[in-house]
């Protein structure tokens, strides 16, 4: 064989140890050892993050009264699907490539399960029986998903375990169905939502200059006028609020140094807290540059960071009281996310891969157009329209790296400081 005659050249001139040698040479079928096999099987197959033999060891522990066994997927497998058919990754375009990794992990998990009945050892938590030397002199082949990814031509697509006619997988079936989820336009996304504690103001201590009142005291007993203060307070949660006789409402950071006392208050009973937390947003609100002391009425008292919400269409997350951080995802074709991927315009000639990220772009900018009416904060929904010149003006490539995913890596982090 030519790789082998190639090999034994390179071992003359010391460029590859004898080890690096005999793998080369080696038939899978006659020479290669079961120890050498086991190897094989165990890069292929053994998880070996301690990040997901922890994860595994809690859901054992969990579950060991119930008949489940958990299954351990190297993400190694999943990258070969989304290789193979296409699904490309994009972490810089949104959040659902999380959900369609966690679906290949089941598919790939109950495919290797039910394929592959005497090698669940390798991947079954818990399971510690492994192939003797005749079973492993058995195994021809060492891609566990070759008949997903690489199945005999004239196939009919049905997969069936290993050593029987079972069958578990219709390869065109499953590949439909992956194509379905992968254009899938919404899926459920979760954020952790949390208060914060810690340092009561920013460390900033700011001098004392004229019309400075409205400055954080350093103590009771220094007047920011004369000493200087902190600009404002850090807060711990929001509150929300209804203006009375009005339909409007609006969020109000509690501080961080005003959670001790409500808490006291709360315990103490709940006409003391309310008293309390009144006194507090009046104090909030008091701080803020109105002409008029609103009169209110407490809807919520505990509103925390990441919370969504949905106010006239607009679905956003708190960043604040006073932010808005983008809740919508943005999807675009699977085209276009193969061009953004740089799949589809690399051998390109350069007026044709062009052409292909300005379709990008104008795509792009017609989904915000339609569905992101809380781009117009700060005009970024028009400056995005109106840079379609500009972008049209750059080449495709600058040195360091590619410009479309430059303005993709932008336009994501101008959503996310919404």
């Amino acid at each position: 064989m030519k790789h082998v005659s190639c090999g034994k050249k390179l071992l003359d001139s010391g460029l590859i140890t004898k080890q690096k040698y005999y793998k080369l040479s080696s038939s899978i079928k006659n020479t290669v050892s079961p120890y050498v096999k086991q190897g094989f099987i165990n890069r292929q197959l053994v998880e070996t993050s301690q990040v997901i033999k922890l994860v595994a060891n809690i859901l054992g522990t969990k579950y060991q009264n119930d008949d489940t066994e958990i299954i351990e997927v190297k993400a190694h497998l999943n990258s070969e699907i989304r290789k193979t058919f296409e699904f490309y990754k994009l972490r810089e375009l949104n959040d659902y490539h999380h959900g369609f990794d966690a679906y290949l992990t089941t598919l790939v998990g109950g495919y290797l399960y039910n394929r592959y009945p005497k090698l669940r050892s390798y991947f079954v938590y818990g399971d510690h029986k492994r192939l003797d030397k005749a079973q492993l002199s058995e195994l021809k082949n060492f891609n566990f998903l070759h008949g997903l990814t690489n199945p005999k031509s004239g196939s009919d697509g049905l997969i069936t375990a290993s050593g029987s006619q079972q069958v578990v997988l219709d390869r065109n079936e499953t590949i439909k169905r992956l194509n379905k989820i992968y254009r899938y336009k919404y899926m459920l996304i979760s954020r952790e939502v949390f208060t914060k504690q810690g340092q009561f103001y920013n460390e900033t201590i700011y001098p004392a200059k004229p019309n400075t009142a409205k400055m954080i005291p350093l103590k009771d007993n220094k007047p920011s006028e004369v000493y200087g203060g902190y600009s404002s307070s850090n807060v711990s949660k929001i509150a929300l609020i209804k203006e009375k006789n009005t339909d409007n409402y609006q969020f109000i950071g509690i501080p961080i140094r005003s959670i001790a006392k409500l808490k006291q208050a709360k315990a103490n009973s709940k006409t003391v807290y309310q008293t309390e937390l009144n006194r507090v947003i009046k104090s909030v609100l008091a701080s803020q540059k109105t002409k008029k002391q609103k009169e209110f009425e407490v809807i919520l008292d505990n509103v925390k960071y990441n919370q969504v919400v949905v106010d006239q269409g607009e679905k956003y997350y708190l960043g604040s009281p006073y932010y808005k951080k983008n809740a919508k995802q943005l999807v675009i074709s699977p085209e276009s996310v193969k061009i953004l991927a740089d799949k589809a315009t690399a051998d390109l000639p350069e007026q044709e891969a062009h052409n292909k990220l300005m379709t990008v772009y104008q795509e792009i900018v017609d989904v915000l157009n339609k569905h992101f009416a809380l781009y117009d904060i700060n005009n970024v929904r028009k400056k995005l329209n109106d840079g379609l010149i500009k972008f049209s003006q750059l080449p495709n490539y600058d040195e360091t790296s590619k410009i479309d995913l430059i303005f993709l890596s932008q336009l994501r982090l101008s959503m996310l400081l919404l």
